[in-house]
């Protein structure tokens, strides 16, 4: 039985109704002579209910009729509905004069701007520490279960929609560019569910920014590479200046653009521009734009500035920015607008996130007077520092490139190929990064013959890429020195003492890490999630947390798991070289 009162909200009023057994509500169009607040009148016994006492309620809206609906509860405490044929519709789905049973709590549109609404425990929705679609989709089995056949995610294409039976309700989920598909049991549909439904999807969509699920390219095998990655993904979402280093071929421009489609700006503009590869006449044009006649033929036109306006714009190779611009560049990076060459006065705002890479040392050019100090602090606030390629980045790069030059028509090696291919380069030092080893598998799959063994096609390729040309001689020079590919073996690592304490040592960290990815928020039903994580009970995961010395009661400490992580990895450290030199890493 429900005892919650019924609610009748036009625009901004609100009247609020007790609804007493046998008691009825009929809602009408009222004249200037009636009033918002219901008047009780008697009326003859409709359908077996007796006694009959009917309250009116009059609003003004246009869409109502002088007799639009009727509301009334049993003596069971079942609440009704019926459409009073009226004029102007419903909004019910009901036919004229049909009683219809109404859930404990719903909500109906009288209308087009009437709201006759009962509430009980599902309202508010509470979607507090909902962070996933699976966590949403669980929260929805959770709280209206009873009254669906399922929910799932999907396109909710007229294809699939087609084979559903009966009732179903699709809401945008904008995190996955999908719908949320409820399809309902039988006889349990009513607007005050759908209207749930699409309450909680939508609090969930206006939730805060979740990281997008879309992978990141930026390559990461190595541990070194690794902790670079873990650090983009943790400021991604900020608007944070970062500033890039490494050699060549390492991959920032592939971390820079990964960085801008992981942030609040990935619907917006990703400007880049190589700092080295233009001249200082046209570079200051190129950054804050021009106004005609400024200089020979130049036209109103807007710079990378504010072409990247809401967006990222990527300084690479800020090193080789003329040190004339560099003040410019400060005061845009400090004023957040640009003033076009040319024009006087003039200034337009922008909203750009800045990302900057270079292969100097820019502190060593600071010290020699060639980079400004205070554009260096400016541009420094997060620095990453992105380490070459290690033999296990190389493991995982070279498929993808393979595939790169299939795609162009060079040739596809087969799968003993490629494995040879990949247990080669994986023995060789790449000074130039990935780009130098795309480079080099495009000669090797140009150059390589099916009369010549595989060794012979490396080994021709290996030997071609030790040469140079000596300008000064009477013709080309050829010089056997390889200075940048060498053929390396390394040399065997002990093995530790204990070596087979390690996989429990590991298996311990795998388990804590995702304790402490799982368990900060303590909300209910953490350690059941950390349970199926780890494929045990929750039982068994908070069994295991107190084996290993964590303070489970009152809630999980935090700071215990912490300290324990440490003095694992403390323990791993004299076996670390051994791990690296067994995993190939």
């Amino acid at each position: 039985m429900s005892k919650a009162p019924i609610v009748i909200i036009e625009n901004k009023q609100r009247v609020e109704k007790n609804l007493q057994e046998g008691e009825r509500l009929v809602v009408k169009r009222g004249g200037s002579e009636d009033s918002a607040v219901s008047s009780v009148e008697h009326q003859r016994p409709v359908d077996g209910f007796d006694p009959c006492v009917t309250a009116p309620i009059y609003v003004n809206s246009q869409h109502i009729s002088k007799s639009h609906a009727e509301i009334w509860k049993d003596d069971h405490g079942r609440v009704f509905v019926k459409d009073l044929n009226s004029m102007n519709g419903t909004y019910l789905r009901l036919l004229p004069y049909q009683a219809v049973e109404l859930d404990g709590n719903f909500e109906l549109l009288l209308g087009q701007d009437v709201i006759v609404r009962q509430q009980n425990s599902l309202w508010p929705p509470k979607i507090k520490g909902i962070t996933n679609p699976d966590d949403l989709m669980r929260y929805v089995r959770l709280q209206i279960g009873k009254y669906i056949e399922q929910v799932a995610i999907g396109s909710a294409s007229d294809t699939e929609l087609s084979k559903l039976a009966g009732k179903y309700t699709k809401v945008p989920l904008l995190e996955r560019s999908a719908y949320v598909v409820v399809q309902w049991k039988q006889a349990t549909f009513n607007l005050d569910l759908e209207r749930w439904l699409q309450t909680v999807v939508y609090l969930y969509n206006s939730g805060p920014s979740r990281q997008l699920e879309e992978p990141w390219q930026f390559l990461a095998m190595s541990p070194n590479r690794s902790r670079v990655l873990s650090v983009a993904k943790q400021i991604a979402a900020t608007d944070v200046t970062v500033l890039l280093y490494g050699r060549s071929g390492v991959g920032k421009d592939i971390l820079a653009r990964d960085i801008h489609r992981h942030s609040a700006r990935a619907k917006g503009p990703f400007i880049a521009i190589n700092c080295s590869a233009l001249a200082e006449t046209i570079i200051e044009s190129e950054l804050f734009g021009s106004k005609q006649g400024a200089f020979t033929n130049a036209v109103d036109r807007p710079g990378l500035f504010e072409q990247a306006h809401n967006g990222t714009l990527f300084l690479d190779e800020i090193g080789e920015l003329p040190l004339s611009l560099q003040p410019k560049l400060l005061r845009v990076l400090e004023s957040r607008s640009v003033r076009r060459v040319g024009a006087s006065g003039e200034e337009k705002p922008v909203n750009v996130r800045i990302i900057a890479a270079t292969n100097k040392n820019l502190e060593r050019m600071v010290a020699e007077k060639t980079f400004r100090e205070d554009l260096f602090f400016r541009l420094e606030a997060m620095k990453l520092v992105v380490p070459d390629l290690s033999p296990s980045d190389v493991r995982e790069l070279i498929p993808t490139l393979l595939q790169e030059h299939a795609r162009k028509g060079r040739g596809v090696p087969n799968e003993e190929e490629s494995e040879q291919i990949i247990e080669h380069a994986m023995q060789m030092r790449w000074p130039g990064n990935g780009r130098q080893l795309r480079h080099f598998l495009e000669r090797y799959l140009a150059l390589r013959g099916s009369d010549r063994t595989f060794a012979q096609n490396w080994a021709a390729v290996v030997e071609m890429d030790k040469t140079f040309y000596d300008e000064n001689g009477p013709s080309a020079k050829v010089v056997k020195s390889s200075p940048h590919i060498v053929l390396e073996v390394p040399p065997p690592v002990p093995v530790p003492d204990n070596p087979m304490a390690i996989p429990e040592c590991v298996d311990h960290l795998i388990f804590l890490n995702l304790a402490r990815e799982v368990l900060p928020t303590n909300r209910w039903g953490a350690l059941a999630e950390l349970g199926r994580r780890t494929d045990m009970t929750g039982a068994g995961a908070k069994n295991r947390l107190q084996k290993l010395g964590i303070t489970t009661d009152p809630v999980v400490d935090i700071h215990q798991i912490d300290a324990k992580i440490a003095e694992l990895k403390s323990q791993l450290e004299p076996s670390m070289a051994y791990l690296q030199s067994i995993l190939g890493v």
